[in-house]
């Protein structure tokens, strides 16, 4: 999948790994957007990024692979009281 994430080669393929990704990387980002859409079948667009909301003050995410944009959202909207 990529470094430091992996999967038994006996797995079978994942139909999201980007989703799966990115999800592990930022267990506190919430995909959103277009990505969110393309995943329920209520769009005819495909993303070529993986669009990804954080809270405001947490750090932006250093990821490489896959691509994607992130929207910092205020904390009340983010879903954690911290």
């Amino acid at each position: 999948m990529e470094r430091g994430l992996y999967r038994l080669a006996g797995a079978k393929p994942l139909g999201n790994s980007d989703f799966v990704t990115v999800a592990l990387k930022v267990p506190r980002g919430v995909i959103c957007l277009i990505s969110t859409l393309a995943f329920h079948e209520m769009t005819t667009q495909i993303p070529h990024v993986v669009y990804l909301a954080i809270a405001a003050n947490d750090q932006a995410p250093g990821l490489h692979q896959p691509r994607f944009v992130f929207s910092a959202i205020p904390r009340p909207y983010a879903g954690s009281s911290e």
